[in-house]
């Protein structure tokens, strides 16, 4: 078994600066998939209870 060389400062930043840039936009894209997802109308979600109810409810859907 072979021992690694040891990484030269230079790449090491370059590697550092690769994983932040990484670690940045992984950030961004779950902030806006949060915020798109929360900002979507929930149409197929159904009302709690309404299939079973016996009479309809007296506040009528939004």
């Amino acid at each position: 078994m072979t021992a690694c060389a040891p990484l030269s400062p230079a790449r090491m930043r370059r590697v550092a600066v690769a994983a932040s840039a990484l670690s940045v936009l992984a950030v961004a894209a779950t902030v806006l998939a949060l915020v798109v997802g929360a900002s979507l109308p929930e149409p197929w979600w159904p009302r709690t209870g309404a299939a079973f109810a016996a009479e309809p409810s007296a506040t009528p859907y939004p």
